[in-house]
């Protein structure tokens, strides 16, 4: 089963939430030496404007410094550079390792799958579920 791309903050489409969301293409400056993951990814969050729930499997240390990056592109870049994937349902963003996006996005899909199959009424009616 293919998994769907990964979901990436720069380039994705507008929605509703991103009107109250800084600008795709303001900049961010950001400077941190051995900062915890946990603590730039709340700097993004009160830049932004986003509500940011970090995986407890988000730990690590990260050193970076960026001048006047569109925060989108920069968001994108910690998270590929941390093996980490993101997830989004209107203005909360879910940051994960890629992995445990993959196997949940397995699990969805295995279980409606099964529930399609098990779908047992005696034709020519359908089930609503199929």
């Amino acid at each position: 089963m293919p998994l769907p791309p990964l979901t990436r903050l720069s380039g994705a489409p507008k929605t509703a939430a991103d009107a109250s969301l800084a600008a795709d293409d303001k900049p961010i400056s950001l400077n941190f030496q051995r900062a915890e993951l946990g603590a730039v990814l709340n700097a993004f969050a009160q830049f932004t404007g986003l509500n940011i729930v970090a995986s407890e499997r988000v730990c690590g240390s990260v050193s970076l410094r960026l001048d006047k990056v569109p925060w989108r592109i920069a968001f994108d870049t910690l998270l590929d550079v941390h093996g980490l994937a993101m997830e989004r349902h209107g203005n909360v963003v879910w940051v994960a390792p890629i992995a445990d996006l993959a196997a949940r996005e397995r699990l969805i899909w295995s279980r409606s799958r099964a529930a399609r199959s098990s779908c047992t009424m005696p034709a020519p009616r359908t089930c609503a579920a199929c």
